[in-house]
């Protein structure tokens, strides 16, 4: 049944309204000024049956070319509407939005999830696609959410088409999003709602997507530190919402995203959160089984403490203090390096019947030895996700035992602790630093999507600022692999990625640091003053 539209070209909003329409594409301004959904102006057809036996041949044909004549204002999606055989069949949850946030939205999940086999078949164990689902169930509900999702859809697609007005209509799309958020968050019931805590998780993509590569020293600091004031905030909320909040099932599955980049942020600060006490390790999973993931970010939660601690003893005046205070923090990296160990066993354990003989030795010598043959390539087979597990559990290593290194250097005479006369040679953070920097190419093809170049940003962080505090001289492989990762970099899934590990590293040391120049020697001291190699000269007044 096709109805016949009104002689006004105004959008449906403003109809209803009975107010006049400034007739801008694709949502006019007098809706954006009022914070009202616009609606579109496509009228040609009010409404059709989905059974195809009612629709004879000219009423596909009007359909067709209405639809076409509406997209075509729309450069996002024009290629789909100059198809000769396309119809459009809107679902029912659907026609209350525009065919242009449908598409927008469609167009960046496939620029952001990666491929299909790409994903483990148990959806569960992938955060990408709890989440994902979760923004999908709620944002035809809620607008807050849904604001958010097309500022960063239509913001990220105009920046993989280098499309200027895309980009300039996500940044309006943005300040709306902002604003609805922080409405939302005025009211205490809605700032428990899941689809808040999501819509924070969304502009926090949006301001780490959109950097790329400024020349200005400040856009990079400002998009990076946007970015750090989303996740905190997002923390804020979860903290508000409490524990039990997030045992439902959306709850859940956001909180187990958040929290990851809760706890990269923590790291990055080198600051202890709230995620580390222990009902926040326990009570989310009180109806739900924890994943081997949950698992390790439940040690890794951890690792900020680690870093404060270190920290302040690096400040401490009295030797005595210091060298009490060292040796207590040592018990506790050798408590931390044991959960890790278990970890990756257990780990192993669960994917071993996925090896042959033949990967499974390199997977079992690289725990106890300084062997660094290992191939991330052997947990590429097993899926994306599944690389992304163990990069984290390299990444995890990487800062407890360069922590721990410094440790020993700064204090000798506490020694190695435990039952080690000797330090292990597991425990050499550089051959954990060329496992990452080996895995950085898998994460960055196109197959990846968005998402694999996100999963990787942290870990490739903290690899490359390692490099930079040892100053060690590299080895060609090393050099190749440096030189693969910047040109990795130029590709339109990883383009953000070294405006926003450069704009992340300068916010996180003192600004007296943040401001020296570019290039390796100022990489390095930040490197250096970031992992507190810089307090190595100070263990010789330590030591007297």
């Amino acid at each position: 049944m096709v109805g016949i539209p009104g002689r006004s070209e105004g959008c449906h909003t403003c109809r209803a309204r009975k107010k006049g329409c400034d007739l801008q594409r694709p949502y006019c301004g007098q809706c954006i000024k009022g914070n009202f959904i616009c609606r579109g102006y496509q009228r040609e057809v009010t409404f059709i049956r989905h059974d195809q036996s009612y629709l004879g041949k000219a009423d596909e044909a009007t359909i067709r070319q209405s639809s076409a004549r509406w997209l075509s204002n729309n450069s996002i999606v024009r290629r789909e509407a100059a198809q000769p055989n396309q119809v459009f069949h809107p679902l029912p949850e659907e026609l209350s939005r525009t065919a242009f946030e449908v598409k927008s939205f469609s167009l960046f999940w496939d620029l952001y999830l990666p491929k299909a086999r790409f994903l483990p078949s148990d959806s569960r164990s992938s955060t990408a696609a709890g989440w994902a689902k979760v923004v999908q169930d709620l944002s035809p509900e809620h607008d807050v959410l849904r604001s958010a999702l097309l500022a960063v859809s239509v913001s990220r697609i105009g920046r993989s088409n280098e499309d200027s007005s895309m980009i300039g209509k996500g940044m309006e799309l943005y300040g709306k999003a902002l604003f609805q958020v922080n409405r939302a968050l005025r009211d205490p019931n809605r700032a428990k709602g899941d689809e808040l805590l999501a819509a924070c998780r969304l502009l926090s993509f949006y301001e780490q997507f959109n950097v790329s590569c400024p020349t200005e020293l400040s856009d990079r600091l400002s998009q990076a530190r946007n970015w750090q004031h989303h996740v905190q905030g997002s923390g804020k909320l979860i903290e508000f919402r409490g524990p039990q909040k997030h045992s439902s099932q959306h709850g859940h599955k956001m909180f187990v995203e958040t929290r990851m980049s809760g706890v990269i942020l923590a790291i990055t600060n080198r600051k202890a959160t709230f995620l580390s006490e222990p009902d926040w390790s326990r009570v989310p999973w009180e109806t739900i089984p924890k994943t081997i993931r949950d698992e390790l970010m439940d040690i890794m939660v951890l690792l900020p403490h680690i870093c404060e601690e270190f920290d302040q003893i690096k400040l401490c005046q009295d030797t005595s203090q210091a060298v009490q205070r060292g040796q207590i923090l040592i018990g506790k990296c050798w408590k931390l390096d044991d959960c890790l160990q278990k970890w990756y066993r257990k780990f192993i354990f669960q994917l071993s019947g996925h090896f042959v003989a033949t990967e499974f030795l390199p997977i079992i010598q690289a725990v106890n030895t300084a062997s660094d043959e290992l191939s991330p390539e052997i947990f590429y087979h097993q899926g994306l996700e599944v690389l992304h597990s163990v990069v984290l559990y390299w990444t995890a290593c990487t800062v407890l035992y360069s922590t721990m290194r410094i440790m020993f250097q700064w204090f000798p005479g506490l020694h190695f602790g435990g039952s080690f006369s000797v330090q292990p040679a597991r425990t050499d953070p550089q051959k954990y630093t060329l496992y990452i920097m080996r895995s950085v190419k898998y994460f960055l093809q196109p197959e990846a999507g968005l998402h694999g170049a996100q999963n990787i940003s942290f870990p490739l962080g903290v690899a490359l600022n390692y490099l930079a505090a040892a100053n060690e001289t590299p080895t060609e492989e090393y050099s190749n692999l440096v030189q693969s990762i910047h040109e990795a970099t130029k590709t339109p899934a990883g383009s953000w990625i070294g405006g926003f590990l450069t704009g992340l590293q300068r916010n996180s040391v003192p600004k007296t640091v943040q401001t020296v120049a570019d290039g390796y020697f100022g990489t390095r001291a930040r490197a250096r003053t970031w992992y507190g190699a810089n307090s190595l000269q100070q263990s010789s007044r330590i030591q007297e």
